[in-house]
């Protein structure tokens, strides 16, 4: 008997629009690009957008010009339309409407554009979903979660390049770009492929998905994300009291209760070993990326009950965070709250989030529906990855494949919920909806195409190629004006051809009038005119670069680092008032750094204070005791009769623009 070549063949070929969306889901998680300066989510959110596009068009040319069916839940459809118009009405009165339309670089998930993909992408899900599809797309995804599950381990154990954290193995990002990402994605699509393997009936089929279950969870233990091993101990209990309530067989609960305690047993004594103290970390005695993460939430708590109907506007919790952070504890940066539900509600504003919420218990509400009248393992598989999805953006930014899996899952529990119905759109919107699946594909291909230009227009500026940086940032930024990196780099390319300083420092202007509510917008333009300064050895450029950070530190307060910078560049114009006073503004917000210390401690010794030194320098060499040199001026300042001839010098400010 010949081999049925038939049977390599994709399923659903003749369904274009089928096939545009379920090869953004297989896609998605698994792409990744090199030579550029952020090399995952920019090409997954590239191809979302394109893929949207090409759907969004497949779907108006051929379902509506053969038929005409719309399907929809109608109070999914009406949640998904208050969902779009609160965005809308969030970005129009937002602080940042740059921001709120395009997202920030490279947190897109919080944009108007990407929420409009998220809706069409749902909308056109639910008009092409059925109980077979959805289980193909489900097989879709659990091969992906066995390749980001390969790669993961690969990387614990060093096999694949990453500079890894050097806790117990190495966490790797797998293919989602950060070890987080990666694990709560595993963690969510952990149900389906039980399901899988409970469902099996021939040998093979068995065989996979058992190894699927085991090399699964065996990254998840590598990875080790808090976040994500909660998300599978809450998808356990959610199925397990979704078993008893609904009366499965015993036979299942009592075998699922089996796996979930040997799982238990064998990933408490795999995490002593992947990431020892994951758990005491957090309860006994909480490290710096727990309290960093409590301050955040806390923060934005403050935001909701500050912006509680439109928020602070989509994208724009980074200057929100800015504008409200607090003196204790030093957090640094955040552009997330790592809570997706907080930050729906700080950005987007209360409404925003019970719309969301509102969309999860739709689905899930049909989920339970179904449940009593038809035992369904796939039913009980959906509701238990939903809440493990929940669980896991909950404690992690969650990245563009965290939410098509998440619309995968609201369209499967829908599949038997919904209504046909016919009707043609006028020509007016039906032109439109082509304008958009186009507009969509050229800004995908826009995004990506930018992208590789700034990477090798970076790669040539920190090669000293100034004139080929100029020339692909200037490109880069044609091509795609949003990105405020892309100015950055054109104007280190002028100052680095040394160009007319006049024109730079226009251009530099005009920079900070992109985001001119934005403390970091002010910390980039001090760090170009004290690139300037050095360029030129002119000391207004060094003024500048001062007005610029008083300007930064005029919206985020209590950024400690900032002040440390601000006074050197003092001390770099002979200020030593101005420089000793923004130095202990430093070390009052955070004293734990040494070169503060050493910074007011040479202050001290121009003044001619041999105590005021002798303490600076001590809390320095208590804070380094690691490095010999500071004992050895401790002992200088102590016992030689001019404390000024003691030889300690300050190194000015390193010259970077990021």
């Amino acid at each position: 008997m010949m081999f049925n070549l038939e049977k390599l063949r994709l399923p659903y070929r003749e369904d274009s629009t089928f096939s545009c969306l379920s090869f953004l889901v297989f896609i998605c998680p698994l792409a990744f690009i090199l030579l550029t300066n952020e090399n995952f989510e920019t090409i997954k959110f590239s191809l979302m957008l394109v893929l949207v596009g090409c759907a969004l068009l497949s779907f108006l040319y051929h379902q509506l010009k053969n038929s005409g069916d719309w399907k929809f839940n109608k109070a999914f459809f009406y949640l998904m339309a208050g969902f779009f118009i609160w965005a809308l009405l969030s970005t129009i009165f937002s602080i940042d409407v740059l921001y709120s339309v395009f997202g920030t670089y490279y947190r897109f998930t919080d944009s108007l554009v990407f929420y409009s993909a998220l809706i069409i992408f749902l909308i056109l899900l639910v008009n092409t979903l059925d109980k077979d599809k959805f289980i193909f797309l489900l097989k879709i995804l659990v091969f992906d979660a066995l390749a980001v599950s390969v790669i993961a381990c690969l990387q614990a154990f060093n096999i694949t390049y990453f500079a890894g954290t050097g806790t117990g193995f190495v966490q790797g990002p797998s293919l989602l770009g950060n070890p987080d990402f990666s694990a709560m994605f595993l963690a969510a699509i952990m149900p389906f492929v039980l399901y899988f393997w409970l469902q099996a009936k021939k040998f093979p089929s068995k065989i996979y998905f058992g190894l699927c279950v085991f090399i699964i969870f065996t990254a998840n233990l590598f990875l080790a994300s808090r976040g994500a091993l909660l998300a599978m101990f809450a998808f356990a209990c959610t199925t397990l009291v979704l078993l008893l309530i609904f009366r499965f067989p015993k036979k299942i609960f009592f075998g699922l209760l089996v796996v979930v305690l040997l799982g238990l047993g064998f990933g408490n004594i795999f995490l002593d070993v992947s990431r020892p103290l994951a758990v005491a970390s957090v309860i006994q005695n909480a490290d710096s990326n727990t309290t960093s993460r409590l301050a955040a939430w806390q923060i934005s708590l403050h935001g909701v009950a500050l912006h509680p109907v439109l928020g602070s506007g989509l994208g724009t919790f980074s200057l929100f965070f800015e504008q409200n952070r607090p003196a204790r504890p030093q957090i640094g940066v955040f552009d997330d709250p790592h809570n997706l539900f907080l930050r729906l509600a700080v950005t987007g504003g209360l409404p925003f989030l019970l719309i969301f919420l509102g969309l999860l218990a739709t689905s899930g509400y049909c989920g339970v529906k179904k449940l009593q009248t038809d035992k369904d393992l796939l039913t009980i598989a959906s509701l238990s990855a939903l809440v493990a999805w929940c669980v896991g953006v909950s404690f992690n930014p969650a990245p563009i494949p965290m939410f098509l899996l998440l619309a995968v899952i609201l369209s499967g529990l829908l599949v038997e919920y919904t209504r046909t119905k016919s009707f043609s759109l006028v020509n007016r919107l039906k032109w439109a909806g082509y304008a958009l699946g186009i507009v969509l594909i050229i800004f995908g291909v826009d995004l990506v195409f930018s992208e590789y230009l700034f990477g090798f227009a970076k790669q040539g500026y920190l090669n000293g190629d100034y004139q080929r940086s100029l020339k692909l940032s200037s490109l880069a930024e044609k091509v795609n004006p949003t990105n405020q990196l892309y100015e950055i780099y054109r104007i280190g390319g002028e100052i680095g051809l040394k160009t007319d300083p006049d024109v730079i420092s226009n251009d530099i202007k005009k920079f900070t009038a992109i985001h001119p509510a934005q403390a970091g917008t002010y910390l980039e333009a001090s760090n170009m005119y004290n690139l300037l300064y050095i360029s030129t050895g002119n000391k207004i450029y060094l003024q500048f670069a001062i007005d610029e950070m008083n300007h930064s530190l005029s919206i985020d307060k209590y950024f400690a680092d900032r002040y440390g910078q601000e006074s050197l560049y003092y001390y770099q114009l002979g200020d030593l008032n101005a420089s000793k006073s923004a130095v202990i503004k430093n070390l009052t917000l955070d004293d734990s750094n040494f070169a503060p210390w050493v910074l007011l401690a040479k202050i001290y010794q121009l003044e001619n204070n041999r105590s005021a030194t002798i303490q600076a320098l001590s809390r320095a060499f208590k804070t380094r005791p690691d490095i010999p040199q500071l004992e050895y001026y401790l002992y200088l300042v102590k016992h030689q009769a001019d404390i000024k001839k003691v030889p300690f010098q300050i190194a000015p400010q390193a010259a970077h623009l990021e």
